[in-house]
């Protein structure tokens, strides 16, 4: 008769150990399970907190920024409670400040859709958000630069364009005539 598992009680198979535990002493050198993360060890260890700091807004600090995977630009997160993967800044936002409120959503005050920064989090109701995008959206050309008055010029057509990405076009289109007439 072989002797009981000296963990669990159950028919033992060798050194005194039942087959579940040997095979995991086999495997690991110890019958100790490692424990489990916690579901904010999970979601820390996907999250570079180095980000950039947004230059409309410095006093918000450092992004933190999303490195697992995305989906439409947002980051993914898997909470076990829930069928569906999360989007990692409304996960932030429930495990660093609370439940986020009925019918409203997760705003990035950063304009950095990758943060999880909870400190650049807020819940705001649907309008605000959507009245939030499009006043981000009217305040910055393509490339980035900001529509300041002394960086917003009119075109014939009464279009608003950035003066610093025309002047950088216009430096581009003489070096390059410059080119072909020295050839």
């Amino acid at each position: 008769m072989r002797a009981p598992c000296r963990i669990c009680g159950l028919p033992g198979m060798a050194r005194k150990l039942c087959r579940k535990h040997y095979m995991r002493w086999l495997r690991t050198g110890t019958t100790d399970l490692k424990p489990r993360p916690t579901l904010r060890e999970r979601f820390e260890a996907k999250v570079n907190k180095d980000g950039p700091v947004p230059e409309h807004r410095p006093d918000l600090g450092p992004c933190w920024l999303w490195t697992a995977s995305t989906d439409q630009g947002y980051g993914k997160f898997k909470v076990p409670s829930r069928k569906s993967p999360a989007q990692a800044h409304v996960a932030a936002y429930e495990l660093y400040v609370g439940p986020v409120p009925e019918g409203y959503e997760v705003d990035h005050l950063c304009r950095n859709t990758l943060c999880v920064n909870p400190r650049h989090l807020e819940a705001v109701t649907g309008a605000e958000n959507l009245r939030r995008q499009a006043e981000a959206i009217w305040a910055m050309c393509r490339r980035g630069h900001a529509f300041t008055p002394e960086n917003t010029i009119t075109d014939r057509r009464g279009r608003r364009r950035c003066r610093t990405c025309k002047n950088a076009a216009q430096r581009v289109y003489d070096r390059a005539r410059r080119s072909k007439e020295s050839n």
